[in-house]
């Protein structure tokens, strides 16, 4: 899916004349993952829809993720994947996806936000020319957005980073 590298010299980690602007970028990027997406847990049930204003058949567009995305340090990740689609299915202010054989659950609220968060079996791993080591490498699919605004993030999170990782936009619609 996509491979992480981590770049050093010797016992020192090389540091780039951009270091700081990457690092500016990616704390950036999370900060305005989290804000355009409005939501940085899942919809507890207490907080969904009660009218189930959004109930019925989303269609979801998966933009292509940029290929090269930055990580926190000197992390470059190498993502990839083509545009896709998928449906959602939201009754009774309860959104569904099918993902890995299984289907999963989460709520909407008032404003049409929600959150998936499916934990995955496979771990990531450095790569073989980084010089670098992950300690945490477990994946979480974080799938989250706004029906009413149509738009959302999909992240193929890592725990070492916080759950970010390669990351592309949502664009969803009534099917």
């Amino acid at each position: 899916m996509f491979a992480i590298v981590k770049r050093k010299l010797g016992r020192c980690y090389r540091v780039f004349p951009t270091a700081r602007l990457r690092t500016f970028v990616w704390v950036f990027v999370v900060l305005i993952q989290g804000c355009a997406s409005g939501i940085v847990r899942p919809v507890a049930e207490t907080d969904e829809d009660p009218a189930g204003s959004f109930d019925g058949i989303w269609q979801v567009v998966i933009n292509k993720a940029p290929g090269i995305q930055y990580g926190p340090g000197n992390w470059t990740l190498n993502c990839n994947g083509a545009e896709s689609e998928m449906r959602l299915a939201v009754q009774d202010s309860v959104i569904r996806m099918g993902f890995e054989s299984r289907y999963h659950d989460a709520y909407v609220n008032q404003s049409g936000k929600f959150r998936f968060e499916i934990p995955l079996l496979q771990t990531a791993e450095a790569s073989g020319t980084s010089d670098g080591s992950l300690d945490r490498g477990d994946m979480t699919l974080i799938v989250s957005g706004s029906l009413q605004e149509g738009s959302g993030f999909l992240t193929w999170g890592i725990a070492e980073f916080a759950n970010n990782g390669c990351t592309s936009r949502l664009d969803t619609s009534r099917a």
